[in-house]
């Protein structure tokens, strides 16, 4: 499991250095199965379970093997550098796979590599170029390659800067252009254009930090997006899969977050669309921090004058007893 020391190997030798190149080969044969188109697969596995099964699970030792045998202090010796880049391209190209179980362990065997080392410039590119090279084109992007990149932030998201963060706006904007969401309908299933779009909102909490670039743009796409949806009444929707995803980049940035609602209020669609994130059971980082600026968020809702808002306790505010705002002078 994840965090827990690896197991003791026993000693580096011929025989053990043929079991890891084994253990490498078959991992590199069994990952052939993430190409095939998922209906084929389906076919396959209907027609073979067991032996898809056992496929399946010999890839996982097989990961597993080469996970612990990659925190073996003898292996960084300079001769085996091949041998190790060639086992962390095996993990980076496992994150890619239809199998929970594969990912799960890929991921705990590059997490034990960050801890011990920094990754080589040359392999963490060459590791994610088939990924960023499918990134470049909005009309490539699909529900799979947009979970392999996640996968990777979670891992790997120091490695990444702001121009990740600009370029998948970039492509959201794309999602809000009749011409080009046009483009996208025609080369894919009913359905497919939003679970797409959502997929990337859902990646901006894992990326850098960077709450003043991205909230406000990802808060008005998201409402531009739910604008297409069908049946969208003309108030807005309570809630759609782009407020799933964007109630994550909230909760991440909660402070920014309400600083940034609380100044918009008087502006319906955002005034809405922030009571639906709070209301969420799962928004209880915005409303901890929406009752950290109790003061803040009287100044911007009962437009009362500052100085007594100064003089009202938590209490008042939350649990009644708040005296009306002045009327208004003759």
């Amino acid at each position: 499991p994840e965090g827990t020391a690896p197991p003791v190997l026993v000693p580096l030798s011929t025989a053990f250095l043929q079991l890891l190149k084994d253990a490498l080969d078959s991992t590199e044969e069994t990952a052939a199965a993430d190409e095939v188109p998922r209906e084929r697969f389906m076919r396959v596995y209907a027609s073979q379970p067991r032996s898809t099964a056992l496929v399946l699970e010999l890839r996982v030792l097989c990961i597993e093997l080469l996970c612990a045998a990659i925190t073996c202090e003898s292996l960084k010796k300079p001769e085996f550098d091949r041998l190790r880049a060639r086992v962390i391209g095996a993990f980076f190209k496992a994150l890619t796979s239809k199998s929970e179980e594969v990912v799960a362990v890929a991921k705990e065997g590059l997490a034990r590599v960050i801890r011990q080392q920094k990754l080589q410039r040359e392999l963490l590119q060459s590791s994610l170029r088939p990924i960023l090279l499918n990134l470049a084109d909005y009309r490539k992007l699909t529900v799979p390659l947009l979970q392999r990149l996640s996968r990777l932030l979670q891992l790997l998201s120091n490695f990444f800067n702001v121009t990740l963060g600009e370029k998948l706006l970039e492509h959201l904007k794309r999602w809000i252009d009749p011409e080009c969401l046009a483009k996208v309908r025609a080369n894919s299933r009913p359905g497919d254009d939003v679970k797409v779009a959502a997929a990337i909102i859902d990646l901006f909490h894992l990326l850098p930090p960077a709450p003043a670039k991205f909230l406000e743009p990802l808060t008005s796409i998201t409402l531009d997006l739910e604008a297409q949806l069908p049946g969208t009444p003309p108030q807005g929707r309570t809630w759609s899969p782009y407020r799933e995803a964007l109630l994550r980049f909230v909760n991440r940035h909660a402070p920014e977050a309400v600083a940034f609602f609380l100044g918009r209020l008087a502006r319906p669609p955002y005034a809405r669309l922030f009571v639906s994130l709070v209301r969420r059971a799962e928004g209880a980082p915005v409303r901890k921090e929406l009752g950290s600026q109790a003061r803040r968020f009287a100044l911007a809702t009962f437009k009362m004058p500052a100085q007594q808002v100064a003089t009202l306790t938590a209490d008042q505010w939350w649990g009644g007893g708040v005296p009306p705002p002045p009327p208004p002078p003759p």
